[in-house]
């Protein structure tokens, strides 16, 4: 998924919106503590595979503890649109 979309769905779940009602603003803050902070440190964990250059990010850990979080998270906050892919 790329960087972007995923900071436009992470910013409507912080707002309870949807992501067409997210200002750039606030993705853009999202994105930024994306790239910094946070895939950094998934990488780390192994939990996700991002490349700066396509700025596209992929959940990379078969752990069930991992696919159960994600898919709780996508289906209580998240719109339809995002996907754990594998």
């Amino acid at each position: 998924m790329p960087i972007r979309d995923l900071a436009t769905e992470i910013a409507a779940a912080e707002q309870g919106s949807c992501p067409d009602e997210v200002s750039d603003e606030t993705v853009t803050r999202v994105y930024i503590s994306l790239l910094h902070t946070h895939l950094p440190r998934l990488y780390e964990l192994n939990v996700v595979e991002y490349h700066r250059a396509t700025e596209y990010v992929v959940f990379t850990n078969g752990s069930p503890a991992v696919e159960t979080i994600m898919d709780t998270v996508a289906d209580a906050y998240l719109s339809p649109a995002v996907e754990t892919s594998v």
